[in-house]
């Protein structure tokens, strides 16, 4: 068991400091003109030779809402919960993310700011499996479970398909890590594409997401940029839109793949 725990542990302590999957709250655009919207998402990873409780991993509870024409404010509370089969679960809250999104209607492109702070406490041993779950559960969020890191980040997204049921997207922005501790401040260029439709009764996309590792001189290149596919399919259809959504990492580490369900409601 120690060896266990101790094993994700390093697993999270490697995925903090390379951090190069690391996409932020709500990492594509995909306003359709609500006024506002609420969503819960839960992420269940599937990690080597951890035998993990069914429900442990990452849920976020989030929130946007529309100013104005062209400005959406986005907010985020992620969670982590669970542990290994035999041991007593824990329960986790992460660090909170508030953003700002601006599209003007009809444009083909759109900007994105925003900024997670450091409220996490300490990571300790006890709770270590259930943070390590989340943290890996998603590449879009993993920096909620950061203790003592602030974390800023902007992306551009472009939209090349015209009006229809087409759905594309190419996007380019930075992430910057900023210790509370005094440590140093890292950089990371992320990119990413992907391709769907989109309709009024469902949307399913493919996207290829990955991060690269600026300010970081040590090893190849492959060793500074890591990239995973998502696979992800919601209902449209009235007020409350539930979906699903897979994870498969493209590079070598312990995590095999990612389940998560997720709950949207348009008040």
């Amino acid at each position: 068991m120690t060896t266990l725990l101790r094993g994700l542990a390093g697993l999270l302590v490697t995925t903090q400091v390379a951090a190069v999957r690391l996409q932020a709250q709500f990492y594509w655009f995909d306003d359709k003109g609500e006024r506002a919207a609420i969503r819960a998402e839960f992420n269940r990873p599937f990690i080597k030779d951890a035998d993990l409780k069914a429900l442990t991993g990452g849920l976020a509870l989030s929130v946007s809402g529309k100013f104005g024409p062209s400005t959406r404010i986005e907010a985020e509370l992620p969670m982590a919960a669970g542990g290994l089969v035999g041991t007593s679960s824990t329960f986790t809250v992460g660090n909170p993310y508030l953003g700002i999104r601006l599209h003007q209607p009809g444009k083909r492109f759109s900007t994105q700011f925003g900024v997670r702070f450091p409220t996490m406490a300490d990571l300790s041993l006890k709770s270590v499996v259930a943070v390590t779950a989340a943290a890996v559960s998603d590449a879009d969020r993993q920096e909620a479970f950061f203790s003592k890191t602030v974390t800023a980040r902007a992306g551009v997204e472009l939209h090349p398909a015209p009006a229809g049921t087409l759905l594309t997207g190419i996007r380019l922005g930075t992430s910057v890590f900023i210790p509370t501790d005094g440590g140093s401040v890292e950089a990371f260029l992320d990119y990413g594409g992907r391709i769907g439709i989109d309709n009024s009764s469902v949307m399913a996309a493919l996207a290829l997401t990955g991060r690269w590792f600026v300010t970081s001189d040590d090893g190849s290149l492959a060793d500074r940029t890591m990239h995973q596919i998502t696979g992800s399919v919601d209902l449209r259809r009235g007020p409350v839109r539930p979906g699903v959504v897979v994870r498969i990492p493209l590079d070598e580490t312990d995590l095999d793949w990612v389940l998560g369900v997720r709950m949207t409601v348009v008040p």
